[in-house]
């Protein structure tokens, strides 16, 4: 959730600006103009959502349950789409929770994870299927200002089965050129990681590169692609949820036609 500015009364507080949510379950809690505790734990101000900057993201298949709940006037403080920077061609990402990548993927918008590096050269593989893990640092490639957007994931992660030398922080946190043990810290910048000259605050939710060892004061980056274009497999029989258009559009019942499942193009017969 983003952060809270608020004062002290009776003992809770009240909130005195805007605030981000992000709300992971299924099943919406009901709205209340009164203070009440979400499944944080924390307390929820009284009339939430009131002041036009409140927003809230929710996943895709409850944002329909949580305007049944919570009605109509509160329709334009829900989405499920999370922007990531799209003004800049790398950035990012490092979230508590698992996180969606695959319909922005499809216009070339990957997540990658640091797999090997060598020489004055970092490789980033992207992730087959756009599904990030909970705390996985990720680095986003902007290809396309189509879909530059994730959203949280409808179901769990898969623990990453290659090597990250991406470390994240999900708060703000002041990072050194080197740690105790002799790794050495990389900051991006310009499109490029640069070793941190001296120790600095890293902003919440980002990742910055962590290496054995360094022969050098900068790394390019260089990447290694599960291209996810062409068409995949031949369905006959109708599939199940998770399913979407060509233009990223969840599908229900999709009739013949191609369409796009975990990253994969796929031909309904």
């Amino acid at each position: 959730m983003g952060g809270l500015s608020c004062a002290w009364k009776n003992g809770k507080p009240t909130r005195t600006t805007n605030r981000t949510y992000f709300l992971l379950g299924d099943t919406p809690f009901k709205y209340s103009s009164r203070a009440q505790t979400d499944f944080y734990g924390l307390w929820l101000p009284a009339n939430i959502g009131s002041i036009t900057g409140d927003h809230f993201y929710v996943k895709e298949l409850a944002l329909n349950k949580y305007m049944e709940v919570w009605g109509k006037s509160f329709e334009k403080n829900f989405d499920y789409k999370i922007p990531f920077n799209s003004e800049l061609s790398y950035s990012t990402n490092c979230r508590e929770f698992d996180t969606d990548y695959h319909v922005t993927a499809i216009n070339g918008n990957y997540p990658f994870v640091a797999t090997d590096f060598a020489k004055e050269r970092v490789t980033f593989t992207s992730l087959d299927n756009g599904i990030v893990p909970a705390e996985t640092p990720v680095l986003i490639r902007k290809k396309s200002d189509e879909n530059t957007w994730y959203q949280i994931a409808e179901r769990q992660g898969a623990q990453l089965n290659m090597e990250n030398y991406l470390k994240g922080v999900t708060y703000a946190d002041e990072i050194s050129p080197m740690t105790d043990d002799g790794y050495v810290n990389f900051v991006l910048r310009n499109g490029e990681f640069c070793r941190f000259d001296n120790a600095g605050v890293l902003s919440d939710h980002k990742a910055y590169l962590q290496l054995p060892e360094s022969v050098t004061s900068r790394y390019t980056i260089e990447f290694k692609e599960n291209v996810i274009d062409g068409i995949e497999n031949v369905i006959t029989d109708e599939m199940d949820a998770s399913i979407y258009s060509l233009s990223g559009v969840r599908v229900n019942s999709p009739t013949k036609g191609v369409y796009i499942k975990k990253g994969k193009k796929f031909l309904i017969k």
